[in-house]
């Protein structure tokens, strides 16, 4: 369950689900087409939403193969939210079928922004670090730094020494 996972690491969202400021829905992607997700979606902007995330874009990629046509239908909906002021953040699982920083679809020309999620490996450990792959407007650091989710909570700081970036996984955060 997301909020348990949130609390384990120092968030709690109960407060702002109550005030109604914060809606978190589940869609199993093999139960809902990409059409239902796309009108719930325009329902909550309607209701006030200023935020929309999508964690994960891996279902929909997966049903592409049934046949849909994802690619127009996200230029259209993400163009519809950023002229109705609405932010958008999305992630893709990319897994080791895939080398780090492609997937099967490239979604990244339809974003602003770019910010990768990835492993690296540094004396015989796994960590996980971000960086940003992308950023249409204006300057941006190219630096990998070492990511922490854990209690008390988000922690993002420079890498020490060396280290390789792996190519097993990496998770791109699109905005």
């Amino acid at each position: 369950d997301v909020l348990e996972r949130a609390r384990i690491i120092g968030l709690d969202f109960d407060d702002h689900i109550e005030q109604g400021l914060l809606n978190l829905e589940h869609f199993n992607p093999t139960e809902t087409t990409q059409g239902q997700i796309f009108r719930r979606i325009e329902e909550v902007v309607a209701d006030g939403a200023r935020l929309i995330v999508l964690d994960s874009l891996t279902g929909f990629v997966r049903t592409l193969r049934a046949g849909g046509e994802l690619l127009p239908q996200f230029n259209a909906l993400l163009n519809s939210l950023k002229q109705l002021g609405v932010a958008s953040v999305m992630t893709l699982n990319e897994g080791a079928e895939h080398p780090a920083g492609q997937s099967e679809i490239d979604f990244s020309f339809l974003t602003d922004n770019v910010i990768r999620l990835s492993q690296y490996r540094q004396d015989g450990a796994i960590g996980r670090s971000i960086w940003v792959g992308k950023k249409r407007y204006g300057p941006h650091s190219r630096k990998i730094r070492a990511l922490h989710i854990d209690p008390p909570g988000v922690t993002v700081r420079p890498i020490e020494g060396a280290f390789h970036v792996t190519a097993d996984k990496t998770d791109d955060v699109s905005t």
